[in-house]
């Protein structure tokens, strides 16, 4: 069988004749003030983004915030154009996983096309801030749900590694909703979407025959993937977690626990009972695993005393 190669001309997209491909001319009509300066061959847009700027942009772009943001994409992966063919050829054939590391990341000032000085408001914030001010979640959060809304529309399937990684627990908890609230329920178009996670509140929003739980064979190596043997859809975070999906019975931290089996440790070396349960009571918060420590130590301590009595 041949090798079918695809190839896309990027500098056609921007100087055809059609009007799909004049991205450069649409961006200029929508730009508050746009400069060339002629000795660095360089164009600078600048956008005050009001109504104005916003019905410029439908208009320009055919009504399609997606045709905006393709519009970008185009722009941006000219930045690769100043790569020299041997990196190309030696990033496409490598099987390295550092493969990466071989293409270089040009100077902000040395980029075919760049954003600066992005700015929006926040609720909250009285003043705008920069896009670089927000923090990884935020970042991750705008993009996911960015990505849902700009597809929203189409045939899509959405694939989101580990998307809530930088989230709080908060965040985490409603991350499902959220993307419910992007994606349209029904209706013509139809999105499919695979997410992988390491949180058990995305387990939780989730019906159990959605839900694949891989597991790799310490001896073989080998992959099984089932479904949970109970409905995930609404079960505590606590059950999830300690069920064969995450296999984590404590609830508490390493360290914690472990401060735990050093009380019961002491009990077992002849430490007095009340003083030692004042000791837990001060130093560990309010635990599943601390009420048991406490009522396993009171019970062999009565049937200690009923055995001395005996």
């Amino acid at each position: 069988m041949g090798v079918t190669h695809y190839r896309l001309n990027l500098i056609q997209l921007l100087e055809g004749g059609d009007k799909s491909s004049l991205m450069v001319s649409a961006l200029k009509r929508c730009a508050t003030i746009s400069y060339v300066d002629e000795a660095t061959d360089t164009l600078t847009l600048d956008y005050w983004v009001n109504e104005a700027t916003k019905e410029a942009f439908r208009e320009n772009f055919d009504n399609s915030p997606l045709a905006l943001f393709q519009a970008f994409q185009v722009l941006l992966m000219l930045n690769l154009y100043a790569v020299i063919p041997a990196i190309k050829e030696d990033l496409y054939q490598s099987t390295s996983h550092y493969v990466n590391e071989t293409v270089p990341v040009l100077a902000s000032d040395q980029r075919i096309m760049r954003f600066k000085f992005v700015r929006f408001t926040k609720q909250c914030l009285a003043e705008p801030i920069m896009l670089k001010q927000l923090s990884d979640g935020e970042h991750q959060l705008l993009h996911s749900l960015g990505l849902c809304l700009l597809f929203r529309n189409t045939n899509s399937l959405f694939l989101l590694d580990e998307p809530e990684t930088h989230f709080n627990p908060d965040w985490r908890a409603n991350f499902i909703s959220r993307l419910r609230q992007c994606l349209p329920g029904t209706g013509e178009f139809a999105q499919e979407m695979l997410i992988t996670t390491h949180t058990p509140y995305l387990i939780s929003d989730s019906k159990p025959d959605k839900v694949l739980v891989f597991e790799k064979d310490k001896a073989s190596g080998a992959v099984s993937i089932t479904h949970p043997d109970y409905n995930t859809l609404g079960a505590s975070i606590n059950k999830i977690t300690m069920s064969p999906i995450f296999g984590k019975r404590e609830t508490i931290g390493g360290y914690a626990q472990a401060r735990l089996e050093n009380f019961h440790a002491r009990f077992e070396q002849g430490a007095d009972v009340g003083s030692l349960i004042d000791d837990i009571q001060r130093e560990l918060g309010d635990s599943v695993e601390k009420i048991l420590l406490i009522q396993s130590i009171m019970d062999e301590a009565k049937r200690e005393k009923g055995e001395g009595q005996n």
